[in-house]
């Protein structure tokens, strides 16, 4: 908790960072690169990285030619997307179960059709139509429109949720914990100062614009 606390200004990285902490996955992988023979070296700049893309991110141009940080651990990342599934799956029951206890019902504008539930008029001549209404599963957290396109209230993404949710609940993008763990994208800025030592030489390979800049940047990093 006092991590989470410190490091409140880098949310939602300091929890997924807590996170690893607290499964022993980040213990476990530098016992594991021992007892494997892996290079203190190797171990440090793995280490770098992974810190960098919690707190030192700055992200580049798809096109840009800078160094970029090295790939997270597979065993690390592996329990970083748990930390992602654990974060989506809390918001999508939120939003499903308050719907289902408030009884939400959205009308379809053109058909008047209530959408999770449906009159019993839609399956009064239809056998069919009654067989699929009794053994629908209503899908509490979704948009009408959303469940129109096949989609279900199995959000595979915090994108997903927040573009298909049903729409009488309020949920900005902001409020859910989104996080990224792509390191082809972030600046290795951190990781080639650690290498080197060198200011001057970082800001030109790493396309820094000034050293001051730099500066502002390692000083979140190292706060």
């Amino acid at each position: 908790s006092d991590i989470v606390s410190y490091l409140y200004y880098t949310e939602p990285y300091n929890i997924s960072f807590t996170y690893l902490l607290q499964t022993g996955a980040l213990h476990k992988y530098i016992r594991d690169c021992h007892d494997a023979l892996v290079p203190k070296k190797d171990i440090i700049d793995n280490l770098v990285s992974l810190l960098s893309c919690h707190f030192g991110r700055y992200e580049e141009w798809e096109k840009s030619k800078v160094p970029r940080l090295l790939p997270i651990p597979p065993q690390l990342l592996s329990v970083l997307k748990d930390f992602e599934s654990i974060t989506l799956k809390t918001f999508s029951n939120y939003i499903c179960n308050y719907c289902f206890s408030q009884n939400v019902s959205v009308t379809l504008p053109l058909s008047h059709v209530p959408f999770p539930t449906y009159p019993l008029s839609l399956t009064l001549d239809s056998t069919f139509l009654k067989s699929l209404v009794d053994n629908a599963t209503p899908q509490w957290g979704l948009s009408p429109f959303a469940g129109l396109s096949g989609n279900t209230n199995n959000f595979s993404s915090v994108t997903e949720l927040i573009e298909n949710k049903n729409h009488v609940v309020e949920l900005d993008s902001s409020v859910v914990p989104e996080t990224q763990f792509d390191t082809s994208k972030l600046n290795a800025f951190l990781l080639e100062y650690w290498k080197t030592g060198n200011i001057n030489a970082v800001v030109e390979k790493c396309e820094i614009f000034t050293i001051n800049e730099f500066n502002n940047m390692f000083g979140r990093f190292y706060k």
